[in-house]
């Protein structure tokens, strides 16, 4: 995804900016064309080509395998799947999965993330760069280069611990962006900051929701948990990139709203610290039973690190090599990769 932000900076960077000159009334006018028009085909016919492709892809053998199984339609529907987020007694380890991934969406939204990359070019001209669109290219390249090396460090560092450090530089560079518009300081400290919140975003907030979501919800409502967290999460952006200009910035200015974005933040790192317990290398049945404890604790699972590095050699694959063949035998089309 960050690759192709950034490829479509580059392609807007490369273009040559037109100047067309036209009549309104007695008088001429020019304006200036950076070849957005090319750019939105470009990204039609991509879009287009994405579609057909994706009706080739075969079904997962997760979903195969569920199909087999009697599924209740109280577990199957949206609505029970809503109820059970309000009423958990019935099944804590999804309700607190379903609600921690919801989360999760909100806080990766209200952070603010829109309103910084939209607000990017403003934050760089007013520091002297007179190229906005290098200014994008700029901070778009930090999002990829961090988001990738997020990719090297998941399985090593954690999602907990990457997603906390996230949290805390993402509140440092808030509050500081607001204290470089409420006390008018030097331009190079909006730059640093805004440099400091993407690399923070792209390292723990911007991925790690997504790649939790599917992890802690159990594989009876995920399918259900999964869409209605997706579409939370459009919502949200969608209220942030319509009220930043309209709303926040008008009746809060910018020192304002950049501190209320901290403050999501903040609090966002305290909900985590709370709510999330550690899943890296932990099985699905691993992470149910966790989440259906009355102590979100890890080390209930391994007393000790020696222990824990035992489990861990032991672990095994989600599927057995005698069940990879027997799904292959039934589904010749699917894929376990």
């Amino acid at each position: 995804v960050t690759f192709g932000i950034l490829l479509v900076y580059l392609i807007g960077l490369l273009l040559s900016h037109e100047r067309h000159e036209y009549n309104c009334g007695d008088h001429a006018q020019t304006i200036s064309s950076s070849g957005w028009r090319f750019l939105a085909f470009v990204g039609a016919l991509i879009g287009l080509a994405l579609f057909f492709v994706c009706l080739l892809l075969p079904e997962t053998p997760l979903y195969l395998t569920s199909k087999q199984e009697a599924i209740a339609v109280q577990e199957d529907s949206i609505f029970a799947l809503v109820s059970l987020i309000f009423q958990p007694a019935s099944d804590l380890a999804c309700s607190r999965a379903v609600r921690l991934s919801f989360m999760l969406m909100i806080f990766q939204q209200f952070s603010g993330i829109n309103a910084i990359i939209f607000y990017a070019s403003d934050i760089l001209g007013t520091a002297g760069v007179s190229n906005r669109d290098l200014g994008g290219v700029i901070v778009m390249a930090t999002q990829f280069f961090m988001t990738f090396v997020s990719c090297l460090c998941m399985d090593m560092s954690g999602r907990k611990k990457l997603l906390s450090i996230s949290l805390i530089t993402m509140t440092c560079a808030n509050t500081l962006m607001a204290l470089y518009f409420a006390f008018h300081l030097p331009p190079i400290l909006a730059i640093c900051a805004l440099v400091i919140y993407i690399s923070g975003f792209s390292i723990g907030l911007g991925p790690i929701p997504w790649l939790l979501m599917p992890e802690i919800i159990p594989t009876r409502a995920r399918s259900r948990a999964s869409s209605l967290a997706t579409l939370l999460n459009w919502v949200c952006s969608f209220i942030i990139t319509e009220s930043f200009s309209t709303l926040l910035l008008p009746y809060l200015k910018p020192a304002g709203t950049f501190l209320l974005f901290a403050l999501v933040t903040s609090y966002a790192f305290f909900h985590i610290q709370a709510a999330l317990p550690e899943t890296k290398a932990l099985s699905f049945d691993a992470i149910e039973s966790l989440f259906a404890s009355t102590s979100l604790n890890t080390e209930l699972l391994h007393h000790d690190d020696d222990e824990y590095e035992q489990q861990q050699e032991d672990t095994q694959p989600l599927y057995h090599n005698d069940e990879h063949e027997h799904i292959q035998q039934q589904y010749p089309s699917s894929s376990l990769v």
